[in-house]
């Protein structure tokens, strides 16, 4: 519990991917733990020891309940469904009528970067509520039910990475500016883009930008366009989370063989 309070707590701005889908990711905020069906909007209201470990909840009429009386633990966030008309038509298709909260489904917390690691939490849709009281009331709301078993630190950047120097185009605007750099690593989820030889600086990007990387691979000079995300970035690099790939002039998701086939090409480049 104190990992969970301590990188998933109530009010912190936070992102998650629904199902299987990894590679999307839209931002939420927990706004209230659910105690034995009683919730708690601030974060005061759980009780540490000097170890910084849970003992217990303060409730609102002033009770103490000490830890080892729960019996239930759940987690509140704002209803988000709105965020799928951002996906391409086949992604919403893949999450079904119901959609990313239907009941029963897997809702992945993903918490703030420490030290190149990333806190993962999954989740289960127990319901989609409006609340009638509280600060909160009237407000379209999920509840989901965490797995403690599940609450890992994961490196980002420890999928099986293809090491390479593969010259790349970065584009960063809608006017189609772009700048040169390098390509030195290639995962399942992120690639990682460096400076150039003539060393432009890798362009001002915010996390979260969305771009565009170009290259080119193979005897015949495949050009690939993908288009992700800046997940972190530096005046000499830019790892940029993968997204969707370019089929014959328009983006969709990118699949596992799309993947395999990059990795293959990488390999060979450099053989």
């Amino acid at each position: 519990m104190q990992q969970l309070f301590e990188h998933f707590p109530i009010g912190k701005k936070i992102r998650y991917y629904p199902e299987n889908f990894s590679r999307i990711f839209f931002n939420t905020v927990v706004i209230a733990y659910r105690i034995d069906n009683h919730y708690l909007y601030t974060r005061d209201a759980i009780i540490c020891g000097p170890d910084g470990a849970p003992k217990g909840l303060r409730r609102d009429d002033g009770k103490l309940v000490p830890l080892q009386s729960w019996t239930s633990f759940s987690m509140l966030v704002p209803d988000t469904t709105e965020l799928e008309k951002t996906l391409d038509y086949f992604t919403r298709a893949d999450l079904g009528r119901g959609g990313q909260f239907g009941r029963g489904n897997i809702i992945t917390l993903v918490g703030t970067v420490i030290d190149k690691c990333v806190p993962l939490l999954e989740t289960t849709v127990e319901k989609r509520q409006i609340l009638h009281d509280g600060p909160y009331a009237e407000t379209q709301t999920v509840l989901i039910s965490p797995d403690l078993d599940t609450l890992v630190l994961a490196d980002r950047r420890k999928k099986q990475r293809v090491a390479c120097t593969i010259p790349a185009y970065l584009f960063y605007a809608k006017e189609s500016a772009f700048c040169l750099c390098v390509m030195r690593d290639f995962s399942e989820l992120t690639m990682c883009l460096g400076k150039d030889s003539l060393g432009e600086n890798i362009p001002e990007l915010g996390c979260r930008h969305s771009v565009v990387v170009q290259f080119s691979l193979g005897s015949e000079g495949k050009i690939y366009r993908i288009r992700g995300s800046v997940f972190r970035r530096g005046d000499e690099f830019c790892v940029v989370e993968i997204e969707q790939i370019d089929r014959d002039g328009r983006f969709d998701k990118i699949r596992t063989v799309d993947i395999i086939e990059i990795k293959t090409a990488l390999l060979n480049e450099q053989a």
